[in-house]
């Protein structure tokens, strides 16, 4: 599968932050145990772009940028081995490999040598995690995480040769609220990152009752060395932590002792939604959203009030917040969708992000059913393009979307109807399939919506157009950079985040090719 076909799964429904699913169980009180995570980035927070992804993707491969760069259903296997020197033990320290969809580890020998079997062209990422069975953590100049590196494509058995761990030093966090209470038994990771990849591998406590990341029975704090990044892990039940994985404002280098204060005091945004007769509406998936960060995601209650904690906006992201409504069923497709003629896809209002903010009642207007298939130039449905519904408020200066895959009647599917309900100012844009017979560009509609419609889109054959141009200064350009080699992860998810607002980068209207090639520069890099 090429990277086309991994953007027709991911690129439109905000699967921005690269996820490697793996051990994901976090501690849950500040005298249990550090949990470990790895690799990253990891955490696609929402039901909305996890229920789309789990709906759209093939069922034996995880699809996502920065993740697999290729996926095989061959069972061979090679070996991967290597040698340790340094700062490492070969009794409480493991190798600690990445693979999609899970981890795994390789036993450290006396003399520091490893060797695992692991799957051909797979993607892998390598750390050295220092690992108590008691959950202590004991200082003794070995680092507690360490992000070794990466490899693709293993072709063959490979030896990695010499890897040094290097001497690590301590380092000490505290976690405040504004007041300078101290923000005990929430989750915080310390992340060791690569910083030419943007990736890392973390290991995440429950801080103590004085705000301390500390581990059970452990003096506080963690062994790391080099590029560090300390993150606040999402937790829905907390008011004092934002409903994002917040990745602090800062990164560190660690080359000496050293001790980091972080002061948290989330913003909440509060409202209520209604429907036209002014019924609430119950158990609708409301998003916080902005380029910078995940969405913050909460249902609405029986009364179709929502809360939702999200970061302070100058301090952790640039540009405005933005809220959107997606109906469930829609946004959750493990879902029933209830009955009802209202909106099913609403962009909200903007939100300053500076003050904690009460935007009162949003009416959600009545909706029409538009109904998009995708058709060749002879008129025949197309299967497994893509079709993107984009609302547009006007007023409010705001859009939202949400992508879907069509099936063999050229439609999309949703508990069996192959439409959305939506009102006013509407775009719909169509994704060709990975087929040689369409021209690699998507076709867009603009409307307005005002009662039932059903629109044709054709995607125009291979012949219609000539060869398309080096895409790269168009990328450059929606990036604003300058230079290919500085395109980075975040400028792939920013891009990611603003594809699927609909909103333009710089002045380009930015289109799943777009990403693609952006994804393209951005690989090479790594």
């Amino acid at each position: 599968m090429n990277r086309r076909n991994l953007l027709r799964v991911t690129g439109a429904s905000v699967f921005a932050t690269g996820l490697i699913t793996g051990e994901t169980a976090v501690s849950t009180a500040a005298d249990t145990p550090a949990a470990e995570h790895g690799p990253g980035p990891d955490r696609t927070t929402g039901a909305r772009r996890s229920a789309l992804q789990a709906s759209t993707q093939h069922p034996s491969e995880t699809l996502v940028p920065n993740q697999q760069r290729n996926t095989t259903t061959t069972r061979e296997q090679f070996v991967l081995s290597g040698a340790l020197t340094g700062n490492y033990s070969a009794d409480s320290g493991r190798l600690r490999i990445g693979l999609p969809g899970e981890n795994t580890s390789a036993e450290i020998l006396s003399n520091g040598s490893f060797a695992v079997d692991v799957p051909r062209d797979t993607f892998i990422d390598l750390a050295y995690v220092e690992e108590k069975e008691d959950g202590l953590i004991t200082f003794n100049g070995n680092p507690d995480v360490y992000y070794i590196d990466s490899v693709e494509q293993l072709s063959a058995d490979r030896d990695l040769g010499t890897i040094e761990i290097p001497e690590a030093n301590v380092l000490d966090l505290q976690f405040e609220d504004a007041s300078g209470t101290p923000l005990d038994g929430i989750t915080a990771a310390v992340r060791s990152v690569n910083t030419d990849t943007d990736r890392w591998w973390e290991i995440a406590v429950s801080t103590d009752d004085d705000g301390f990341y500390r581990s059970e029975n452990s003096p506080t704090g963690i062994e790391v060395y080099g590029d560090v990044q300390v993150a606040i892990v999402e937790d829905t039940d907390d008011p004092r932590v934002p409903d994002v994985d917040v990745v602090l404002d800062e990164r560190l280098r660690v080359t000496e002792p050293r001790f980091e204060s972080y002061t948290v005091d989330p913003i909440t945004v509060t409202g209520t939604l209604v429907r036209p007769n002014d019924a609430p509406v119950t158990g609708g998936n409301v998003s916080v959203f902005t380029d910078q960060t995940d969405d913050a995601e909460v249902f609405t209650d029986q009364q179709g009030r929502f809360e939702i904690h999200v970061p302070e906006r100058s301090r952790f992201v640039d540009g405005a917040y933005q809220i959107q409504y997606y109906r469930a069923g829609i946004s959750n497709r493990s879902e029933e969708i209830a009955g009802g003629s209202w909106v099913e896809l609403y962009a909200g209002p903007q939100l300053e992000g500076t003050i904690d903010e009460a935007v009162g009642t949003i009416q959600l207007p009545e909706g029409d059913l538009v109904t998009a298939r995708v058709v060749d130039e002879t008129g025949s449905p197309v299967e497994g393009a893509a079709i993107q519904y984009i609302d547009q408020n006007q007023v409010q200066g705001t859009t939202t979307g949400l992508y879907y895959p069509t099936d063999e009647a050229g439609v999309i599917d949703i508990e069996g109807r192959s439409g959305i309900r939506l009102s006013g100012s509407v775009r719909i844009v169509a994704y060709p399939p990975d087929e040689e017979r369409f021209v690699d560009e998507t076709v867009e509609e603009s409307m307005m919506v005002d009662g039932t419609m059903t629109v044709d889109i054709t995607l125009p054959s291979g012949d219609s157009l000539g060869p398309p141009g080096d895409p790269t200064e168009r990328v450059l350009q929606i990036v604003g950079k300058d230079d290919p080699e500085s395109v980075t992860q975040d400028d792939v998810t920013a891009t990611l985040t603003r594809f699927n607002r609909g909103e333009p980068a710089n002045g380009v209207e930015i289109t799943q090719d777009d990403v693609t090639s952006l994804i393209t520069v951005f690989e090479r890099n790594v």
